[in-house]
């Protein structure tokens, strides 16, 4: 099974993470125009969007809380997720 497909119209990795994709085409077709073009393709089931940079990024310090404070937004996010707040 392939894994990944990039070319110059898509950028997707079959993780086999299946999640309701039922409302991004909508999102997508509502903030893309001729415009304003979506490079990354649109998305089959189990698959997500790859991207990457291909500069280094300057690091940034954080200290332990504020790493803490990150890791707690986001279980926050997934804890509203499972609980069928965001669907």
């Amino acid at each position: 099974m392939q894994k990944l497909q990039k070319t110059d119209k898509v950028s997707i990795i079959n993780t086999e993470f299946f999640v309701d994709h039922s409302n991004v085409d909508s999102m997508l077709d509502a903030v893309t125009s001729e415009e304003v073009n979506w490079k990354l393709g649109r998305l089959k089931e189990g698959w997500e969007w790859f991207a990457f940079t291909f500069r280094d990024q300057p690091q940034i310090s954080l200290t332990k809380s504020e790493i803490e404070n990150m890791f707690q937004a986001s279980d926050k996010i997934v804890h509203r997720v499972v609980i069928g707040e965001f669907f």
